[in-house]
C-alpha cells in the first residue's frame, strides 16, 4: 500500500542553523499530488525553516483519503497534522466521523483548495469516439446505454468512482442517494464489472489497446498518463450535463498535546504549497488553480481541454453514505433463502391499505431488482397448510438468478413465485419450524465466496401454537448449530405493528443478526433496504 512507504522529506540537523533536534510534520497527501508535494517540501526545507526552535522535517505520505478519514476516529501512530485529500467530501465525512469522539480524535480545520481536477469520462479514441466526441456533446446517460462499455472504480476507496455514483444520483433524480429504480439500474449497469482503482483502469488500457473499455477519471489523470508516454493514448470527454470537481483542500489536524511549534510548522508549509511557483509545478503536473482555471499552454495534444467544465454539487455526506449502501447491495454476491408467511393473519390490512401480504410482495419485487444477476436466491413459503405436517414449501431452489429457469430466468421464476404469494395465504403460522428447516438447509450449501442469510418476512404473529416448535427450543438449536466458520445470518424482517419483536430478536440473535420491523407501509421499502445492507456485516455492524 501506498500508506506504507511514507516518504521523508527532511533536513536533518546541520550545525549552525539555530536549531535543536527535529520537529516532524507528518502530512498525508492524495496519491495524485504526492509527487508534487514531495518536491515543493524539498525546496521549502532548503530554507531551512525552524518553528519552536527545531529544525522542521516535512514527512509525506501518499495516502487514499477514504483511509484517511476512516482512520481519524481510532487514533493512529504518528498522525498526521496536515492533510490534503482529493475531495472536501472526505473532509466533510471525517468531520462528522470525529464528532464526539473525545481526545482521541483530532480537530478538524477544512482550509480552502490548493487545486482542483474535474471528473471526467476517459478512453482511447477508438472508444470515445462512438458516443460522438469530438463533433457533438456527449451526455453522462451514454455511460448506462448496455451497449457502451465501462469501469468505474471501487467508491468506497476511490473518490472517482464515488463522484460516479454521484453524478448519475443527480441525473435519475435520487440527490440523496435513495435507491429508486432508475438509479439502481443504472449502478447495476457499472457494478459488474468494475475496477479496484483508477490505475487498474489505465492498466487495461495499456494492456488491451483500443479494446479497452470506457472509464471515469480526473482530467489530471488523463494528462499525466499521456504525458509519461510521450503521446495522446488517453482522451478525457467532458458531459454536457456537467461534472464534479475534486478540489484538494488542506485539512489541519489538531491534537492534544502536539509538539509545541507544530501549528507553526504546518502554516508555513501551507503557505509554501499557495506560492506562485508551487501553483506553477501543480498545473505542470496536470491540474487546475483552485477556481478551476487551467494553463494558457494546455491542448489537445494533452488529451484535455483548457475550458473549465460546468460543476455539479458534491453530494453531501449523507448522500454520500447512502449512495455507498446502494452499491454495497448490488454489488455484492449473496447467498439468500428468502421465506415468507403466508399464514390467514398476512390478510390483514393496515389502515384499510394492501394487505400484508400484498405489501410484502411488492417490497420483494422491489428488492429483487437490486440484486445483480450473479446472486442466488431461492423461495420458501410458510404455513400450516404448506406440505403439512413440515408447514414450509420450497418454491423455487436457490439459483444465480440468470441462470436459465424454464421459459426464462431464475428472477423470472422468482418474480412469478413472489406474484403468486397472496393466493396462497391461510392457516396458521409456522414460522419456527420454517426458520430452522431455512437455517439448516442454508448451512448445508454455504458458499464461502458469498454472503450467507436466511431472510424471514413474516407478520411475527403466532398461529395457535399447534404444529409449530417452541422458542425457547428453536433459539437453543440455532445457537447449538450456529457455525462461525460457515457464518449464515438469520434476518427476520416483521410487517405491520402487532409482530412479536422479542421472539423475532431473539431468533436473529442467536445466528448473529437483527430484526427489523416495518410498522406503516412507508416503512416498508427503508426497513428492507437497511435489513439487505446490513445482513452484509452481521455479526459485527
Amino acid at each position: 500500500m501506498a500508506a506504507a512507504a511514507a516518504t521523508v522529506v527532511g533536513l536533518r540537523m546541520r550545525a549552525g542553523t539555530g536549531c535543536s533536534g527535529d520537529l516532524p510534520v507528518p502530512v498525508a497527501v492524495a496519491p495524485d499530488m504526492e509527487q508534487v508535494v514531495r518536491q515543493i517540501a524539498a525546496d521549502y526545507e532548503r530554507g531551512q525553516p525552524t518553528a519552536a526552535g527545531r529544525c522542521v522535517r516535512i514527512q509525506v505520505t501518499p495516502r487514499n483519503a477514504a483511509e484517511v478519514a476512516a482512520s481519524l476516529p481510532n487514533g493512529e501512530p504518528n498522525p498526521p497534522v496536515m492533510w490534503i485529500p482529493d475531495s472536501s467530501l472526505w473532509a466533510q465525512q471525517a468531520e462528522q466521523a470525529v464528532s464526539g469522539q473525545g481526545n482521541a480524535a483530532p480537530r478538524l480545520e477544512v482550509r480552502s483548495s490548493l487545486v482542483s481536477t474535474p471528473l471526467v469520462v476517459a478512453g482511447t479514441e477508438a472508444t470515445v469516439r462512438p458516443l460522438g466526441w469530438p463533433n457533438s456533446p456527449v451526455s453522462w446517460r451514454r455511460l448506462i446505454d448496455p451497449a457502451t462499455q465501462v469501469l468505474i472504480s471501487d467508491p468506497n476507496s476511490s473518490t472517482e468512482g464515488l463522484a460516479t455514483l454521484a453524478v448519475l444520483a443527480g441525473l435519475t433524480g435520487s440527490t440523496d442517494g435513495s435507491p429508486t429504480a432508475t438509479l439502481v439500474g443504472a449502478l447495476l449497469k457499472l457494478a459488474h464489472p468494475s475496477v479496484l482503482s483508477v490505475q487498474d483502469a489505465f492498466g487495461r488500457v495499456q494492456a488491451n489497446g483500443t479494446g479497452s473499455p470506457l472509464f471515469t477519471a480526473t482530467e489530471q489523470a488523463v494528462f499525466a498518463h499521456d504525458r509519461q508516454l510521450g503521446r495522446r493514448e488517453v482522451v478525457a470527454v467532458y458531459p454536457q450535463e456537467g461534472t464534479i470537481d475534486l478540489d484538494h483542500p488542506v485539512v489541519r489536524l489538531a491534537r492534544p498535546g502536539e509538539p509545541a511549534g507544530t501549528d507553526e510548522a504546518v502554516n508555513a508549509f501551507e503557505a509554501a504549497l499557495r506560492t506562485p511557483a508551487a501553483l506553477q509545478q501543480f498545473t505542470e503536473a496536470g491540474f487546475r488553480g483552485p477556481d478551476g482555471t487551467a494553463p494558457a499552454d494546455w491542448t489537445d495534444s494533452n488529451g484535455v481541454r483548457r475550458e473549465a467544465p460546468r460543476l455539479l454539487p458534491i453530494p453531501t455526506p449523507a448522500a454520500a453514505a447512502q449512495l455507498l449502501k446502494v452499491w454495497s447491495v448490488i454489488n455484492v454476491d449473496a447467498r439468500m433463502i428468502t421465506v415468507f408467511d403466508v399464514s390467514s393473519s398476512m390478510r390483514a390490512r393496515i389502515a384499510g391499505g394492501p394487505s400484508l401480504i400484498e405489501l410484502t410482495r411488492d417490497a420483494a419485487l422491489a428488492a429483487l431488482s437490486l440484486q445483480p444477476d450473479s446472486s442466488n436466491i431461492g423461495l420458501w413459503a410458510f404455513s400450516s397448510q404448506q406440505s403439512p405436517p413440515n408447514g414450509w414449501t420450497e418454491l423455487q431452489p436457490v439459483n444465480p438468478l440468470a441462470r436459465p429457469v424454464g421459459d426464462g430466468t431464475q428472477r423470472d421464476a422468482l418474480k412469478q413465485g413472489l406474484a403468486a404469494l397472496p393466493g396462497m395465504v391461510g392457516g396458521n403460522s409456522r414460522l419456527r419450524a420454517a426458520t430452522l428447516a431455512a437455517y439448516r438447509a442454508a448451512l448445508a450449501d454455504y458458499d464461502p465466496t458469498k454472503v450467507n442469510s436466511v431472510v424471514l418476512f413474516t407478520d411475527g404473529i403466532d398461529g395457535d401454537g399447534q404444529g409449530d416448535m417452541d422458542l425457547d427450543a428453536l433459539v437453543q438449536t440455532l445457537r447449538r448449530e450456529f457455525d462461525p466458520n460457515r457464518l449464515v445470518v438469520i434476518v427476520p424482517v416483521a410487517i405491520g405493528p402487532d409482530a412479536d419483536m422479542d421472539a423475532l430478536n431473539q431468533i436473529a440473535a442467536a445466528t448473529g443478526g437483527k430484526a427489523y420491523q416495518a410498522a406503516t407501509p412507508s416503512d416498508m421499502s427503508k426497513v428492507l433496504f437497511n435489513a439487505l445492507v446490513e445482513r452484509q456485516c452481521r455479526p459485527h455492524c
